[in-house]
């Protein structure tokens, strides 16, 4: 720093020394033959005392830019740990939790089910949300219903909720049981649930000779939804218990991948070399199954039926099936009358050779395979021998006519 001899202020601030003869007013006193006041000044001329000033030296660039950095990181982090405070707020909110139930509809995107939310209270800003949701690469959400949700709930346990899935619908239970016709299917569908349409069902099924509305993969252009309504339990949500092409559809879905499973596709190549000289497409075999299923009162007897169709096809017989009959006539009943036996009518195989028109039931899964896998046996007839459901099986027409003979007195039929 600079330092200058005591000496009265010139007016700059910077006290200056001064020749003697500038206090000659003051007389010689106190001052040396120099002209200089000796008292107090070193040899040096200068005070020792405290009678000087220090002139600062400016700061260096360096200074004053560390100087602003410290400043700008106290702001900065004074920002940032409002913002955070501010965030935190947003994403684990204070106040009451009340419990909320939330219905997200079908096709909500996540910028409606935010502002949901925030309708409800559940989250306090539907924006940040958004951007916690992508941040959490969360969603899409499925629509239903949720529950265990409340107000200002945190943003991680409500992605946790959505992400879980909606409540599972309530629902009832309907089960078609193997051979049904498909009469029988449309009552059993009013039955259950009153509040369906028999007209709509009508347009849905259709009828023994009209095709529906719900069409399966293997069903021939013109023909009935006969056969194709798959025999199982089907579960029934309170929303769709008025939508009867939903019912129908999943009927039908089952069938066909059921069919798919089972290689109904393939059947002339899986029949090749079984059946001799048939070539029977995958709708003529899911006929036989129908027959199979109404006829069969065992698992077991199931593929020598299948034989026994395939076999008096093969020789141009008549099949003589009652299950046909009682399809002609539209009636389910034990004992068939003579007027019964003479109906004219395709599905009278008592008087038509061939197969029926049609499938006259739903088939199960095995009645299907047995169509497929016919046992092998030169049988052509079969008879009720037990009330466990059993046939025998014979190819003599007067060994059949011995054991049915029998099985009458059995009581087994008339």
């Amino acid at each position: 720093m600079a330092e200058t001899p005591d000496h009265p202020d010139d007016g700059t601030g910077v006290r200056t020394a001064g020749p003697a003869a500038d206090d000659a007013a003051a007389g010689d006193e106190g001052w040396g033959d120099d002209g200089w006041d000796d008292e107090g000044w070193d040899d040096d001329g200068w005070d020792d005392e405290d009678d000087y000033v220090y002139v600062p030296e400016e700061p260096s660039l360096f200074r004053r830019l560390a100087t602003l950095g410290v400043v700008l990181f106290v702001l900065i982090a004074v920002v940032l740990g409002a913002g955070a405070w501010w965030v935190r707020g947003k994403l684990d909110p204070s106040g009451p939790k009340t419990p909320v139930e939330l219905t997200i509809p079908p096709d909500a995107t996540t910028s409606q089910i935010a502002n949901q939310l925030e309708e409800l209270e559940v989250v306090s800003d539907a924006t940040v949300f958004r951007y916690y949701v992508k941040w959490q690469s969360a969603g899409p959400f499925q629509a239903g219903d949720y529950d265990g949700l409340t107000t200002n709930q945190a943003m991680g346990s409500v992605v946790d909720r959505l992400e879980a899935g909606p409540l599972p619908p309530d629902f009832t239970q309907i089960t078609f049981p193997e051979g049904l016709w498909l009469s029988d299917v449309r009552s059993l569908m009013l039955e259950t649930y009153p509040q369906m349409s028999p007209e709509e069902i009508q347009v849905v099924v259709g009828d023994q000779f009209t095709p529906g509305s719900v069409r399966s993969a293997y069903q021939p252009d013109g023909k009935p939804l006969e056969g194709f309504l798959f025999p199982a339990t089907y579960q029934v949500s309170d929303d769709d218990r008025g939508d009867e092409a939903k019912l129908v559809q999943q009927m039908v879905d089952t069938f066909d991948r059921t069919a798919d499973e089972v290689g109904l596709a393939d059947a002339p190549a899986r029949l090749a070399g079984q059946v001799g000289e048939l070539e029977l497409t995958p709708y003529e075999v899911l006929i036989v199954a129908s027959i199979i299923e109404e006829e069969a009162g065992t698992p077991a007897d199931k593929p020598k039926i299948a034989r026994v169709v395939y076999n008096r096809l093969l020789r141009n017989m008549t099949l003589g099936i009652d299950a046909t009959v009682l399809y002609a006539i539209g009636e389910h009943k034990e004992t068939l009358t003579q007027s019964d036996l003479q109906v004219d009518s395709p599905y009278n195989t008592r008087l038509y050779r061939g197969l029926p028109p049609t499938p006259i039931a739903s088939p199960g899964r095995e009645s299907i395979e047995a169509a497929l896998n016919p046992e092998d046996g030169n049988w052509l007839y079969y008879v009720l021998v037990d009330e466990e459901g059993n046939h025998f099986f014979t190819n003599d027409f007067d060994e059949f006519n011995r054991v049915a003979e029998e099985s009458r007195q059995k009581g087994l039929f008339e």
